[in-house]
């Protein structure tokens, strides 16, 4: 009783914690049936919603909106949109979600979804921590470069689930570095100084 009591808190603590870094678990996109139709659900969201986009094959912007989180259940009519393959995002401060959807002659299929969350970059001292959640084989990268603009580190990985890695900048002269961390939705960079 005492061990179900500890997995049940340990549960409970780690939703909790989910919820708190905006961590998404469901979509917020829905076809209506037999239409050129899609319809951004905002209920249940804890982040605010920024930006609606869509791509085509070739990765150009067709359509781009600024959303306004006060409404929901806003319909996108996506009848003036040739057939083909396309990428929708929906973009927030903290996460991405990444819809595939393929346009026919009379609907909407909307295929994998993912979901990306914005990592964290922490200083501390002539260190810095770099935590992400990524996707299924989502490449997280890491870029630092000195005043001059010159790249003198670089670190690569492909990753799913939680990362962390601590990066040691003691051996650095003193300086202004601007460090990048790159993952396959977000592009973080900030200046250090040492």
């Amino acid at each position: 009783m005492k061990n179900l009591f500890l997995i049940i808190s340990f549960v409970s603590a780690v939703t909790f914690q989910l919820a708190a870094n905006n961590i998404i678990t469901s979509t917020s996109l829905d076809v209506l049936p037999n239409q050129k139709t899609i319809v951004l659900n905002l209920v249940g969201m804890d982040a605010d919603i920024n930006t609606f986009s869509i791509y085509d094959a070739a990765g150009q912007l067709v359509y781009s909106q600024e959303v306004n989180n006060t409404k929901n259940g806003v319909k996108y009519n996506l009848n003036k949109l040739p057939q083909g393959d396309y990428t929708i995002r929906v973009e927030a401060t903290n996460f991405v979600e990444i819809h595939e959807a393929i346009i026919t002659k009379d609907s909407i299929i909307l295929e994998n979804v993912s979901f990306h969350n914005r990592p964290s970059l922490v200083e501390m001292g002539k260190k810095f921590v770099v935590n992400a959640e990524l996707a299924n084989n989502e490449d997280v990268q890491v870029y630092i470069y000195d005043a001059a603009g010159r790249m003198i580190y670089d670190y690569k990985e492909e990753g799913n689930g939680s990362f962390q890695k601590t990066f040691n900048l003691e051996n650095l002269t003193k300086g202004s570095y601007n460090v990048s961390v790159l993952t396959d939705a977000f592009n973080i960079t900030r200046n250090i100084s040492l």
